[in-house]
């Protein structure tokens, strides 16, 4: 458990503590001495069963994702990763300064096996909105395909993609006048 983790379990068991005394009170207990170390009590315990349940809630999902890490290729740098959601299927979104990765949470089946979008496939990127105001991710529009992606920051993902293909295209025509 990190120190996040034991100060919201803290914060929690001061809340259940809290809780507990005022319900004391209010179903007939005296507010006295005695209901204040019931109340302290009751806020442990309840403290202490959040903090077990959140450590194996993390535990969990630290498992579920454990094979999504991208293998990077050489001379390749990841830029930005973060979980995404591709048709309702969870799992890791990748920019490097070659291509966009998704990588699936762990599954047995074929059929959610991970992708790459290469940079120089991609068209345009475009901000995926909530009734038409709220950015609710991002997409990807390339020659043969147009995929969205639900993202936290979906801003912060279309100006980095949009920046690393005007990096992209600029390396590829330095790289065609050097070869004149």
């Amino acid at each position: 458990m990190n120190n996040q983790n034991i100060l919201l379990t803290l914060i929690l068991g001061s809340f259940f503590m809290i809780m507990a005394y005022l319900l004391l009170v209010v179903f007939g207990f005296r507010a006295q001495l005695d209901t204040v170390y019931l109340a302290i009590l009751i806020g442990l315990i309840c403290s202490l069963l959040s903090g077990i349940i959140m450590h194996f809630r993390v535990a969990r999902l630290k498992q579920q994702f454990a094979g999504t890490n991208l293998i990077v290729k050489k001379n390749e740098a990841i830029i930005i990763d973060g979980m995404a959601n591709f048709n309702n299927q969870m799992g890791k979104l990748y920019l490097t300064n070659q291509r966009i990765v998704f990588l699936p949470k762990i599954s047995n089946s074929a059929k959610e096996a991970g992708f790459n979008i290469v940079l120089s496939k991609i068209e345009s990127v475009m901000i995926l909105k909530t009734a038409n105001f709220i950015p609710k991710g991002i997409i990807i529009k390339s020659p043969l395909k147009e995929r969205s992606f639900e993202v936290d920051y979906a801003d912060d993902w279309r100006c980095l993609i949009e920046w690393q293909l005007l990096l992209f295209k600029s390396k590829n025509e330095m790289a065609k006048t050097n070869a004149v």
